[in-house]
């Protein structure tokens, strides 16, 4: 064993996604059959204040990092996408 101690790494702060736009996303995702990354950018015109709230909602959190909202809400969408046509 070593005998030096390891601090133990600082966890990132989970970040929260509204039900509202849960629901919104699989409904665009089982009606839209195109790629993930058009289908993204389809839904995001489509559900501006859906967005505009769920923003809203992890500001209130305490993160105001825009480009980590952004990649947080992309990558639900990719995550949902993936598990919603592999079951198709």
């Amino acid at each position: 064993k070593n005998p030096v101690k390891v601090e133990p790494k600082q966890r990132r702060q989970y970040i929260s996604v509204d039900h509202e736009l849960l629901e919104a996303m699989d409904r665009h995702i089982i009606t839209n059959d195109s790629k993930p990354e058009t289908a993204f950018l389809l839904f995001c015109k489509e559900n501006e204040a859906i967005l505009r709230q769920s923003v809203g909602q992890i500001c209130a959190q305490g993160i105001n990092d825009q480009k980590l909202i952004q990649n947080k809400i992309k990558k639900t969408y990719k995550n949902r996408y993936f598990l919603l046509t592999k079951t198709k």
